[in-house]
């Protein structure tokens, strides 16, 4: 079958990059990874928009691809540091209430996570241990102390701090994504489509949780709401960040038979792919799938 090859292909690091447009704050350029299946993340500066407000505060990808200077790569760890926020640059209600000692303690753990040598995930835990005795509904902390867990492969750890940070802060992005990324990683697609569920309910507008929830949607195959999410990512005007979307709507199409727009999304991905998310075997087998159905009569002469 076409999409047990390509994505065989895709688990072995074909697919190299997936660019996120996340509508950031205009001085902030960041990295989002889909680690779902070991693929890598290409760094994305995109403009501010209204519905941004809220974002993520710590990012963590298994990368190669190339990154901007000031957005480095530790050890494996890409890691988006911000102020005491953990939502885009807007402090938190949950962080003002944090006692001083306690952000002392946080802004240290966030020091060692970014240190110029490599993450000191020993002193960040520390220090979030710290954070957390004086101030245990500090959800940045909890965010933070999850991403070290899931630096030192702790999934459960991690998750259950992911939790807990969105228990203390149900309205903020981070956890929310830090889980649905975590979840996707692990390919618990149902357990992902909660999180990426509950982040379109914060904001429903930003294409980069409708392509996440629309690449959870297709890998439950749920292949019409795949389209619809999809289609409004690769549709809208930040598509050219999200060149994997149409790769992902073209499958969803055909396997709803609709193989006239399946092929029209193959083309314009083989067309607008470089060569960090398409590969020369990946543009030979979608060329052969396109072959197939013309050989077939599923598409029009037209």
């Amino acid at each position: 079958m076409f999409l047990s090859r390509v994505h065989r292909h895709v688990e072995e690091g074909v697919v190299k990059t997936t660019a996120l447009a996340l509508g950031l704050n205009r001085s902030v350029s960041v990295a989002v990874a889909l680690l779902a299946m070991g693929w890598t993340s290409l760094m994305a500066q995109t403009p501010s928009t209204p519905e941004s407000r809220h974002r993520v505060m710590t990012i963590y990808a298994a990368s190669r691809s190339p990154r901007p200077h000031h957005m480095p790569n530790y050890g494996g760890i890409t890691f988006l540091g911000r102020d005491r926020s953990n939502d885009g640059g807007v402090v938190r209600a949950n962080t003002l209430m944090a006692p001083e000692e306690a952000r002392q303690a946080f802004d240290q753990a966030m020091q060692a996570m970014s240190r110029r040598g490599g993450p000191n995930l020993k002193k960040a835990a520390k220090k979030l241990d710290k954070a957390l005795e004086i101030y245990p509904e500090f959800a940045a902390a909890w965010n933070l102390r999850g991403t070290v867990h899931a630096a030192k492969a702790q999934s459960e750890k991690a998750r259950t701090a992911f939790r807990t940070s969105i228990r203390h802060d149900p309205e903020a992005v981070s956890g929310h994504w830090s889980l649905a990324l975590l979840e996707i990683r692990e390919k618990n697609w149902r357990e992902a489509a909660f999180s990426t569920t509950r982040l379109l309910e914060i904001e429903p507008t930003d294409p980069a949780v409708r392509f996440y929830h629309g690449l959870v949607c297709y890998y439950r195959g749920y292949w019409s709401a795949a389209q619809l999410h999809l289609a409004q990512v690769v549709d809208g005007p930040h598509s050219e960040a999200f060149p994997l979307g149409r790769f992902f709507l073209a499958n969803s199409l055909a396997e709803q038979g609709q193989f006239q727009q399946a092929s029209h999304q193959f083309q314009q991905f083989l067309a607008r792919a470089d060569h960090r998310v398409l590969s020369r075997d990946l543009r030979r087998r979608i060329q052969s799938r396109l072959s197939e159905w013309t050989e077939q009569g599923l598409l029009s002469s037209r």
